[in-house]
């Protein structure tokens, strides 16, 4: 997870140079802890690239280990220190904690925040391309298989590799007519046979819904949780639960007020008409790997 880059290495050399990382998950009392966890965090601190603490624990918690920096007051957070602990499949901490600056390389919080710094500009090389890539593939194709192999084909789908992009950038979005535009480029490029039908009711209608969702995420805690995964989540909500808080936003009012309608009017044939291509279109999003490469910007 996280934009997992082969580390000191230009995205034209990492193609050819990549290769499988050789490690497995720390089971609790199978190995001596303070040399497993060593194994783990020198080899993860080495292959990845990654620019905060919990990147580094996302990466590290795929082979059961964390670093914890204690609770806020305790002596070891105040002191900025740093410990190692192996957890279970629930995250829970087990046994004994390694210091940092006991094991190999020591990957204190100190080196830590220097790596952080280092990977945000190796980092910011790709975000761009990765956003294009992104874009490019919506627009050319309905199909999730083809959607899959055009990223596969730029490497979006290996995570080693790839930086997170977010096609609903809320910091992109200004006002309702981007997200009308973004729900428009989405639906159409997932239902091909509907980009001739503009102007439709039943083409029209599920853009108008997307757009309500876009736009509400998008103005919610300033578009904290504005990304296509969101997105998709939110549409799949039950309509008794979905359309009360759609309506607390007057802006998007207007949008939602036809779907409301149908719903007290229990003309749930239409409803779903109208929704339908738009949830069915979405929903060929969703997959873990699409979730996390559209969850964010790195």
């Amino acid at each position: 997870m996280y934009k997992l880059v082969k580390a000191s290495k230009r995205p034209s050399e990492i193609r050819s140079t990549l290769k499988p990382i050789d490690l497995s998950k720390i089971v609790y009392g199978s190995a001596e802890t303070k040399n497993s966890i060593s194994n783990i965090v020198t080899t993860v601190v080495s292959q990845y690239k990654f620019s905060s603490l919990p990147e580094f624990n996302a990466i590290l918690g795929q082979f059961n280990v964390a670093a914890d920096r204690g609770s806020e007051g305790s002596r070891i957070y105040r002191n900025a220190g740093l410990l190692y602990r192996i957890i279970d499949a629930n995250g829970n901490k087990i046994g004994v904690p390694i210091k940092a600056s006991s094991l190999a390389h020591k990957p204190t919080l100190l080196q830590l925040h220097k790596k952080f710094e280092r990977d945000k500009i190796d980092r910011e090389q790709l975000k761009n391309p990765s956003r294009n890539i992104v874009f490019d593939a919506l627009k050319t194709t309905s199909d999730l298989s083809l959607f899959i192999s055009q990223l596969e084909a730029k490497n979006i789908d290996n995570l080693s590799i790839t930086n997170r992009c977010n096609p609903l950038d809320p910091s992109r979005m200004f006002d309702i007519t981007d997200a009308t535009e973004s729900a428009r480029v989405i639906l159409l490029g997932l239902n091909k046979e509907c980009i001739n039908k503009q102007g439709d009711f039943f083409v029209e209608s599920p853009i108008n819904f997307l757009t309500a969702i876009i736009w509400f995420l998008r103005k919610y805690e300033d578009g904290k949780l504005c990304t296509l995964p969101h997105v998709i989540e939110l549409m799949q909500t039950k309509y008794d639960e979905l359309f009360p808080v759609l309506n607390t936003d007057p802006e998007i009012e207007v949008l939602v007020n036809p779907f409301i309608t149908a719903y007290e009017n229990d003309a749930m044939e239409q409803l779903e008409g109208q929704i339908a291509s738009a949830k069915i279109g979405m929903a060929r999003l969703s997959s873990p790997q699409l979730y996390w490469g559209l969850s964010g910007n790195d």
